[in-house]
């Protein structure tokens, strides 16, 4: 897919949608449908039984047809077979150093929770956003510590790359993170629990952008 390098228009803030590929997958070509057309910065694939490749192709034509960036959480392996834009990582994979020369043409993000060393070598390897899980407590983020906002401070003072906040993220705590330099958020409770309605989406990039 013939995307921008760098997806984040550091102007406005924007919405990154992850969808559950274990959801009925009808549901989520539709709602995600819906959410294209409203103010999506990219949007994952997460990793929680990504087997299916014709599900994977069907969700990278509909990107393609709103110019965006398609991410695929962890499975870097896959784009032998489908042209995504991109892979996030949960953690830097231990075989990095086999791999990087074939994800180079790629978009890489990674999550960080509060160790520097993860955003330090981020930097390092050229990585185009960090992520931080999570904000909140969250049902989708049980596994990630709670991300103290003085690390997210000291991201920023390592490096100007894009930062993505997640983890139990809603219209009703969202002001609490104003303090904070960002680029965007990570969504997934949007497409795992009630519909993305048109006015959901837009109800929440107003809030991120204080409008």
């Amino acid at each position: 897919m013939d995307c921008p390098k760098n997806i984040f228009d550091t102007s406005k803030r924007g919405i990154y949608l992850v969808i559950d590929p274990q959801l009925d997958r009808e549901t989520i070509i539709n709602k995600l449908n819906i959410a294209l057309n409203h103010n999506i910065l990219a949007v994952q694939i997460w990793d929680n039984g990504i087997d299916e490749c014709d599900f994977i192709a069907e969700v990278l034509s509909l990107c393609k047809q709103y110019n965006t960036p398609l991410f695929i959480n962890n499975r870097w392996e896959i784009m032998d077979e489908l042209d995504f834009d991109g892979v996030h990582f949960d953690d830097i994979p231990l075989e990095w150093e086999t791999i990087k020369y074939r994800l180079k043409h790629k978009l890489l993000g990674i999550t960080c929770t509060n160790d520097l060393h993860t955003i330090e070598w981020a930097v390092a390897q050229k990585f185009d956003y960090i992520s931080f899980c999570s904000m909140f407590d969250s049902k989708h983020s049980k596994s990630c510590d709670i991300v103290n906002f003085e690390t997210i401070h000291k991201a920023r003072q390592i490096s100007d790359m894009p930062i993505v906040l997640a983890g139990g993220i809603t219209l009703d705590n969202i002001d609490s993170l104003s303090s904070l330099d960002y680029q965007g958020i990570a969504v997934i409770s949007a497409l795992s629990g009630e519909a993305v309605l048109q006015q959901q989406i837009n109800d929440m990039y107003k809030k991120l952008n204080n409008g």
